[in-house]
């Protein structure tokens, strides 16, 4: 029962994360993330060289761990 719980929990979280903010691909150098709340929709734009920089920060970090 807290298997099905946690599961419906995970997924709810994902959807509603999903929701909230939303990735477009300006150019091939940029991307824009649009983060929607109650009342408000703000646009921010990230380098996507910079991106992949974080990600492979991220993910040589865990490895290492």
């Amino acid at each position: 029962m807290i298997e099905k719980l946690l599961k419906a929990i995970t997924s709810e979280q994902y959807n509603i994360k999903r929701d909230i903010a939303k990735w477009e691909k300006v150019s091939e150098y940029f991307s824009d993330l649009t983060v929607t709340t109650p009342g408000e929709e703000q646009v921010l734009r990230y380098a996507n060289q910079a991106l992949k920089n974080q990600v492979e920060g991220l993910l040589l970090n865990h490895i290492n761990k």
